[in-house]
């Protein structure tokens, strides 16, 4: 008996795969260019971005970061950055309490760096924002989930609560006429009503040295009336379709100026130039920088000095508070331009990461 073996004739061999998406695939056509690509390494070519936050040349650290697509800036007066502030992840709970020790809310002991808002170093001798308790807001990390997948980690944020009417005041020691610059990075947390209006800043006291001391906890879901005893305002607020400055004492009337926005959660950078008839407000995110020209009052007897930031003039309440995490403030006692906005948005925007909320 003979033994049949069968053997091929015909061998097929697998063209390699193309990859799509981390998946192989085969497709029906293939077709390859004939051009071809020369990678350049250098400063004007292929290289490694460093955190905007800080630029240096050789004699240390620039103040601000250039830009080299507009104008410099030039130094700022004041700036404070959550980048100075103790790691939250350091605290039991990812999470401390920002302003004067306090057995109430367990921070008797908590490191001298977090018992204030201090300036950054770039600003040694500018005045830091403090609080109390129950008004501390709380240094944390923050995720934020974005629609169709992906997460923006923000490793640090000052958490402004309206509930427990969490804010923070800061006294110049010395009064600022107009024009002067506030810029700042921020985002709404949430808003606790339809028409809420966060109060970003505004004019305002230390309480206790008004006459109004501390609240319990419980009894911060009341609403009251102080006299800061203040003829101005440095009013910058956020309402769901537009924000808003004023300098009158009243907040009404002819010397309001409004830029519309909308109600997304997303980083932004808030501009409110004091300047008299030429004062502006505006509001920057990616794909619009909107910047609106007004009048704001800049009387004779207009001193600016006291500060308070998340809560109103005049007001200690959680339906004139905010709900906001804030990421950088800069101060300039000048009115900036128009070149030199979009150069503090250029760093700004990628220190804070605004371009991966783009599809927001």
């Amino acid at each position: 008996m003979t033994a049949r073996r069968t053997q091929p004739t015909v061998v097929l061999t697998a063209a390699a795969p193309a990859v799509l998406d981390g998946k192989p695939v085969m497709p029906a056509h293939w077709a390859v260019s004939s051009s071809s690509i020369t990678a350049t390494q250098g400063a004007k070519h292929i290289h490694a971005i460093a955190d905007p936050d800080t630029y240096k040349d050789r004699s240390g650290i620039v103040n601000p970061p250039s830009s080299a697509s507009s104008e410099h800036a030039g130094p700022w007066t004041a700036r404070w950055s959550v980048r100075t502030l103790p790691d939250p992840g350091h605290y039991d709970n990812g999470y401390y309490w920002l302003g004067s020790p306090s057995s109430q809310d367990g921070t008797s002991t908590i490191a001298a760096a977090a018992r204030q808002w201090g300036p950054d170093t770039s600003t040694p001798g500018a005045p830091s924002w403090h609080s109390i308790y129950p008004y501390k807001p709380s240094v944390t990390a923050v995720d934020h989930y974005l629609q169709g997948g992906g997460i923006v980690h923000h490793p640090k944020g000052v958490n402004f609560n309206s509930h427990f009417i969490e804010h923070m005041w800061m006294d110049w020691g010395s009064a600022h006429r107009q024009p002067f610059t506030w810029v700042i990075a921020a985002t709404v947390a949430s808003w606790p009503s339809a028409g809420y209006v966060h109060y970003l800043l505004d004019a305002g006291r230390d309480p206790r040295t008004i006459g109004f001391g501390p609240l319990t906890a419980a009894q911060c879901s009341g609403d009251y009336t102080v006299d800061d005893n203040l003829d101005y305002r440095q009013l910058l607020a956020i309402g769901p379709n537009h924000i808003k400055a004023c300098a009158r004492p009243d907040g009404t009337g002819t010397g309001v100026i409004r830029a519309r926005t909308n109600d997304t959660l997303r980083p932004r950078m808030y501009v409110a130039i004091f300047n008299g008839d030429t004062s502006h407000i505006g509001v920057y995110h990616p794909g619009q920088g909107l910047l609106r020209k007004g009048s704001l009052d800049n009387g004779t007897d207009q001193r600016h000095r006291y500060y308070v930031m998340g809560r109103r003039h005049n007001s200690i309440s959680g339906r004139h508070a905010s709900h906001l995490l804030v990421f950088e403030m800069r101060f300039w006692t000048k009115a900036l331009t128009y070149a030199q906005l979009e150069g503090q948005y250029d760093q700004i925007s990628s220190t804070w990461q605004f371009d991966k909320y783009r599809n927001l």
